[in-house]
């Protein structure tokens, strides 16, 4: 198959909003590329591909700011209009057509330097078409909280936990043609202790 070749078109604007407490950023984009890998079968345990023409057209938007001294946030919204083939036929189904996230991180006033904060992805329902069996998820959203506190100017200790709801879901569809298809990690956390020079 010949290499992948493509490109991308983007035009956007930033803005500055009460006194740069608050940014925001809108963008459109158009992607076209030729010769994208496109699963068409199995041979066996051998999977077959054809190099396919796509464009993709979309758009996202991403704020941020401080609500006040102790509150900062960031969200954001990305949209996938369409992503057709040269037939302009839908291709890409399992790519999602919405995303969005949100993001807060708070330092908590009546402990000095402790900083907690959560976090939550959204995306919208994907699927597949293997033969005449279509394979679908339905769309999800994935909670991840933490909590940061400086020790001093060497030393800080961290907590990440993710998938706090445990919520069960593929992490892409991209290669269920080959028979693969992962659910993404349960429910997991992580500490960490930081020593910088």
């Amino acid at each position: 198959m010949a290499p992948l070749k493509g490109k991308n078109y983007e035009a956007g604007v930033k803005s500055e909003w009460f006194n740069k407490s608050l940014n925001s950023t809108l963008a459109l984009f158009r992607t076209e590329q030729e010769n994208q890998p496109q699963q068409i079968g199995t041979v066996g345990a051998t999977a077959i591909y054809d190099g396919i023409e796509a464009t993709t057209k979309g758009y996202e938007f991403d704020v941020s700011g401080e609500v006040n001294d102790n509150l900062s946030f960031n969200a954001g919204y990305t949209r996938l209009m369409s992503i057709k083939g040269a037939n302009d036929q839908n291709v890409n189904p399992y790519i999602p057509r919405h995303q969005a996230h949100i993001a807060t991180v708070y330092k908590v006033p009546l402990i000095q330097n402790l900083k907690v904060g959560a976090s939550v992805d959204w995306q919208s329902d994907i699927h597949v078409d293997i033969g005449t069996v279509r394979y679908e998820q339905e769309s999800y959203a994935v909670l991840n909280l933490m909590a940061n506190y400086k020790i001093d100017d060497h030393w800080s200790a961290a907590v990440n936990l993710y998938n706090v709801t445990d919520e069960k879901y593929f992490s892409s569809f991209r290669w269920a043609y080959a028979g693969q298809a992962m659910y993404a990690a349960p429910f997991s956390g992580l500490a960490t202790l930081t020593w910088k020079y």
